[in-house]
């Protein structure tokens, strides 16, 4: 029968990232990862053992980079070569705001004493932004596909992954655990399965 609503303000910065092959590097030219969550938050008891929240993130996210030409005049261009590298500059930087994705939660409390024990069901949804895909879409995905068509690279085809979540579904259940001292501390855990759809691996 109670009510409770929390925020909390999330900030993020980041210059480097790790590739699929775990190599740790600085972003390309320059770049630089900068955003900020503010998440709003809703619990509900419907009874003393079961609980309701919904979560709604507002999210801001921002990639700024040097510009940069990528694009080779060949020898078929009859345009000067100013102008062909003056129209072929490059800009990656970008930004997305909006709603993030959305979170539903489910809990029932089984016990309370020794140990606090509860089950959660957690849903994340996507709330239509527009999905992550590679700088250039998803082509090319290779350096000799780049090769082969260097016309990919030119500014108008720019996509890049600036945005707001994955933009995938995501269904975990949970077990919580945790217990309370006299001592005003306490210890909490959480194990769980998460199954992931349009895409992405599930995770445990």
């Amino acid at each position: 029968g109670r009510t409770l609503v929390t925020s909390r303000f999330e900030v993020l910065h980041a210059t480097h990232e790790f590739l699929e092959d775990r190599q740790y590097q600085r972003f390309a030219v320059g770049g630089r990862l900068t955003g900020g969550t503010i998440a709003l938050s809703g619990r509900l008891g419907m009874t003393d053992r079961l609980e309701f929240e919904a979560v709604l993130p507002l999210r801001l996210v921002n990639y700024s980079s040097d510009p940069v030409i990528l694009a080779e005049q060949g020898p078929g261009s009859t345009a000067a070569p100013a102008t062909f590298y003056r129209n072929n500059v490059v800009d990656l930087s970008q930004a997305s705001a909006g709603i993030a994705d959305i979170f539903i939660m489910g809990r029932y409390q089984w016990r309370l004493r020794p140990m606090a024990l509860a089950t959660e069901i957690k849903v994340k949804a996507p709330t239509g932004y527009e999905g992550p895909t590679g700088t250039f879409g998803p082509q090319p995905d290779s350096i000799s596909e780049f090769m082969r068509d260097p016309s990919i690279v030119r500014p108008e085809n720019v996509r890049d992954d600036v945005t707001l979540g994955d933009a995938q579904l995501d269904i975990t259940a949970s077990m919580l655990a945790g217990m309370a001292f006299s001592t005003g501390t306490f210890v909490r855990g959480s194990a769980g399965y998460k199954l992931r759809f349009g895409g992405g691996g599930d995770q445990v």
